[in-house]
């Protein structure tokens, strides 16, 4: 079920409604707000993206305000050097494409500078059929001579599949092919195109927590500036945090709808395990396992 954001404007009414402060430093409210999320700990809270991705000398730069890697896929395709992979040309015919959602034509381009700029309105129907004759899963890499060592081109490749590991401080990723395009699946920190502050999952429970670890901050500078009284009130604001801090995690963990937990339920209903599902980009998860000659629900 997709998750609702709102502002961080509302941590900062809900601070100033409930606790007996004037004066707040937004700054550090908002370096404690990403604390916090971090804390809960559910990955549910981070929004799903896409970044076409050109790779040139075996690197690519990571996209920005990328907190975890899904998947990369690599395109199989091969492709002039004036030629964009993701052009109305080239992806139109197969992929169901608006021919407009490419705004770089048809020359060369790097998709890195374009990747948070990527929107495309592709059907998911289409992006299946797409994705699965052109795209490739790209392993990580356990070999660990890899981050130096990488072949210069693919028939010197020990392997039949790509790798990748990351280098330069976590920023770069580094390929066992020499150039080639990618289509790297990530979660991200939803941020507001205003202000450019992180996004706050819109229910109680987040919000709570969040609050709640703000106040626990605040306590500890009193606990440090020996104020009196001030243990007890950082025992009781802690206490508080870990409280909602659980109670957020597992309710992001938790099922919304009905469509949630049949998805869950054909998801553990299989007899033998479906091992192509990497493969597939995991693909048809919640599709059922077909039991033709053992059939339970059958009536009659």
């Amino acid at each position: 079920m997709p998750i609702k954001y709102t502002s961080i404007d509302r941590i900062f009414a809900k601070i100033y409604r409930d606790l007996p402060v004037e004066d707040i430093s937004e700054s550090d409210v908002i370096e404690w707000c990403g604390e916090a999320l971090e804390q809960v700990g559910a990955i549910e809270i981070y929004e799903e993206a896409v970044a076409h991705i050109h790779v040139k000398n075996h690197q690519c730069e990571m996209p920005d305000r990328l907190h975890n890697i899904i998947q990369i896929g690599f395109n199989n395709r091969k492709f002039d050097d004036e030629e964009c992979p993701f052009s109305p040309q080239a992806m139109s015919s197969e992929s169901g494409v608006d021919s407009g959602s490419c705004s770089l034509g048809s020359g060369a381009c790097d998709i890195a500078e374009y990747s948070p700029f990527f929107d495309f309105k592709i059907l998911y129907f289409d992006w299946k059929q797409y994705s699965g004759k052109t795209y490739s899963p790209v392993r990580l890499a356990t070999n660990i001579m890899f981050s130096d060592l990488v072949c210069d081109n693919e028939m010197e490749q020990p392997y039949s599949s790509h790798e990748y590991n990351i280098v330069a401080n976590g920023k770069t990723l580094r390929f066992s092919f020499q150039e080639g395009f990618i289509a790297l699946a990530y979660t991200r920190q939803p941020v507001d195109p205003e202000t450019g502050y992180p996004l706050i999952p819109d229910d109680v429970s987040t919000v709570t927590a969040i609050t709640k670890y703000v106040t626990m901050k605040l306590m500890e500078r009193e606990f440090y500036s020996n104020r009196d009284g001030s243990v007890q009130k950082l025992q009781k604001a802690e206490s508080d945090w870990q409280w909602y801090c659980g109670q957020a995690s597992n309710y992001h963990r938790m099922p919304k709808s009905i469509d949630d937990y049949q998805n869950l339920l054909d998801q553990r209903s299989y007899i033998i395990p479906n091992n192509n599902r990497y493969f597939s980009f995991f693909g048809n998860l919640s599709k059922p396992e077909n039991r033709a000659m053992f059939n339970t629900n059958k009536i009659g």
